[in-house]
């Protein structure tokens, strides 16, 4: 078929349908598969999507204006659609997904979008070998789109999980991921995002793992485990990043000497708590805060991390501080650290460590546990 009406296509209409299935959809020109217009109201239950490719344009379900869909027990298996989106919500639209699964998709812009005023929720979701597929959410203008339980085995990103944009929201809780590959893992550029409850496993992030950039991002209770990432947290351009509850284990620099665990800069705030390392390889630091950052660090655990540059040595600085930064670190806890220096501040940054220890390590003699300079405050107690 094709034109732009669908397979199903509602107008100011309520349409309820059970165990529809469509397969080995694919339209030469633009269409959808399932559209909803006006204030419309649609149910689905149990619908299959199999074998789509083709054109679709703006997505294969497309949900506008005020209307709104529930759908239950979904089943995606090889939709491939280039440069398009699955499912799409805009202007006022409401989407409810309870119970998805998603098996080899690839779809090169999103799973899911929500633009406008649109709300999304996703509900039990499992997705499987997933590849080429840009993002699998997004939010842009002043859209929410929540997701509970989303599983991910073997999904291959070009970018990320998740991407706000303008004033988007998006929440995301209950995340088990193993062998993942992507660009990033969460990122923002406005709008906020909510994480929670998150475990991956033997998964490869090549940029930063989560990045915050002018918006705000609450994290809370993250796994990683036998991971290779980028920057594990990073904030700038005026964000606000909180970080609570993450154990990390056996984790690796995807790329020798990149800058670290934790960044911190251009007037953006990073607060973290209760935050373990054990066993880290590869990065050039564990903290660093730059141009006029403020970093805030409670009950911070690292164990075995060896810093390593460029080149494949030791690394020069565990902790960096620079640039008007505004630190204050207490209760951290290092252990088995292999550096040449522990601590640096320098050009006009304040540094506030207190009840903090550091044990069974080797620091240069040359280098120093903690130097100060360029007219920088350094404050140790207990």
């Amino acid at each position: 078929f094709a034109g732009v009406a669908g397979a199903i296509f509602a107008s100011d209409a309520a349409v309820a349908a059970a165990n529809c299935e469509f397969r080995d959809c694919a339209p030469s020109a633009a269409s959808v598969l399932v559209r909803l217009e006006g204030a419309s109201a649609v149910e689905l239950r149990g619908p299959r999507f199999a074998n789509i490719g083709g054109m679709y344009d703006p997505a294969v379900l497309a949900v506008l204006h005020e209307s709104a869909l529930e759908a239950s027990d979904v089943h995606l298996f090889n939709v491939s659609t280039p440069q398009k989106t699955v499912l799409l919500s805009q202007q006022s639209a409401n989407v409810t997904v309870d119970g998805v699964r998603v098996e080899g998709v690839c779809v090169n812009r999103y799973l899911a979008r929500a633009q406008g005023d649109s709300r999304q929720v996703v509900r039990q979701a499992v997705v499987e070998g997933v590849r080429d597929t840009r993002r699998l959410f997004q939010t842009e203008d002043r859209a929410l789109l929540t997701v509970e339980q989303l599983r991910l085995e073997r999904v291959a990103l070009l970018d990320a999980i998740a991407y706000t944009f303008d004033e988007g929201r998006i929440a995301v809780r209950h995340v088990y991921a193993a062998d993942l590959e992507a660009e990033r893992c969460m990122s923002t550029f406005g709008g906020s995002m909510e994480l929670a409850n998150q475990t991956y496993v033997r998964s490869r992030i090549f940029d930063p793992f989560i990045a915050a950039v002018a918006t705000a991002l609450d994290i809370a209770g993250v796994v990683l485990e036998d991971c290779a990432t980028g920057v594990l947290f990073q904030s700038y351009g005026s964000s606000v990043l909180t970080v609570r509850d993450v154990a990390v284990r056996r984790a690796a620099a995807i790329t020798v000497g990149n800058g670290g665990l934790l960044l911190c800069h251009q007037n953006s705030q990073l607060t973290i708590a209760d935050v373990s390392v054990d066993d880290a390889r590869g990065w050039a630091g564990t903290l660093s805060g730059y141009r006029e950052c403020a970093l805030r660090a409670d009950r911070l655990t690292a164990h075995a991390i060896n810093g390593t540059d460029a080149a494949g040595q030791r690394a020069d600085t565990t902790m960096t501080f620079s640039d008007d930064a505004r630190v204050d670190l207490r209760e951290l806890h290092f252990s088995h650290t292999d550096t040449r220096r522990m601590l640096a501040a320098s050009d006009l940054a304040e540094v506030s460590i207190a009840s903090s220890s550091f044990t069974h390590s080797h620091i240069d003699q040359a280098s120093g546990f903690a130097t100060a300079a360029g007219s920088a405050a350094l404050t140790l107690t207990g």
